[in-house]
Parts: structure tokens; sequence; C-alpha cells
């Protein structure tokens, strides 16, 4: 099972490949940003749309066509400007290109939430997991939104298994961070 993930924003938009096998391991596939963002809604929007939806469309080319999709709704956290219209119109987007696939949209906290319950229980946070292998926005072998993707992925692998979501990951918490930062780039 493929699944695709993403943790959306203008200039930082993360994408996500997980799969797991039919033996039930799971395989960070690949993670990465993509490039072609709707940014400026003053300008050529419709060109803007076509380099992100052919953006998207090559990387089902590459990685497969998923089985489900996640992807982050966005809030606003008081930003201002155009930065959440330009955000939802892409999620518009891929809804309307992966509905084949089962795509579900969830909040930032619906996930977060959920896992950092289940590594509190080990002393940890996803916040601890950020700091401890030195990811950032910017200037990082992976960045915080790649992880975040990933992540997001991972709740929807939970969902469609129906399992309880992050239940047991505090165990393989390190092993996971080890293989999503070995992972390809998109």
């Amino acid at each position: 099972m493929l699944i695709f993930s993403t943790d959306p924003g203008t200039k930082h938009f993360a994408a996500a490949f997980t799969e797991i096998s039919d033996s039930g391991k799971v395989r960070v596939v690949a993670t990465g940003m993509i490039s072609n963002t709707i940014q400026d809604l003053t300008k050529d929007v419709c060109k803007q749309q076509d380099l992100f939806r052919s953006e998207i469309r090559q990387l089902f080319r590459k990685y497969g066509k998923p089985d489900a999709c996640c992807f982050e709704r966005f809030q606003s956290r008081g930003n201002g400007g155009t930065l959440i219209e330009c955000v939802n119109i892409m999620l518009g987007m891929l809804i309307v290109d992966t509905n084949k696939f089962n795509p579900r949209i969830i909040t930032a906290a619906t996930w977060k939430n959920r896992i950092n319950m289940h590594l509190k229980s080990i002393g940890y946070s996803l916040d601890s997991m950020y700091s401890d292998n030195k990811l950032h926005s910017k200037k990082s072998i992976k960045q915080i939104h790649e992880l975040d993707a990933a992540l997001i992925g991972m709740y929807r692998l939970y969902d469609v298994m129906n399992y309880s979501h992050f239940a047991g990951f505090e165990d393989q918490v390190q092993d996971y961070v080890s293989r999503f930062l070995s992972s390809p780039n998109l």
C-alpha cells in the first residue's frame, strides 16, 4: 500500500510517499519539497496551477499512484495576506486530482496531538524529534516540513489499517527517524 501525504505551504510545501508491505514493514519511500506552488494570486494563476499539478503528476509517475492520500489542512495563524487562499487552492486541486485515491484532509492538531500523546510516554515529543535530528525549515538535510509530511502519511496509514493512530510508534520512533533521514529526496 502506498500513501501520498503533504504538509502544504506556499514556500514550504512538503510531500512524502510512505509504503507498507504485505508483511507490515513501513518504508519512507521519499520526501521532499514541491518547487512549483501557487504563491501570488495577482500573477498568472493558471500557469502556476499547471506547474503545480504537473509536478504532482510527475511524482505519481515516478513513485506510483497512491492507494490513499492525506493532506494537512491549512489553518491561518494570523499570517495575513493571501497565504491561506493560495494553499487552499492547491489543496482543492490535490483533492480533485487524487479523488480516486481516497484523500483525507486533517488539521495539524489532529495528528500532532496523537503522536505527542504516544511520544510523551517515553519522555519525548515531536519538538524533540525536530531538535535532536537538527531539522529546520531551511538548510538542513531534511526539513521539518518533510518529517511532518511523512508523519501525516503515517497517520493515514494507521487510519487505513484501522489501528489506533500512532499506537506503538513510541517503540519504533528512532528507527523511523533514521529511515526518514536516509530516504531519498523526491
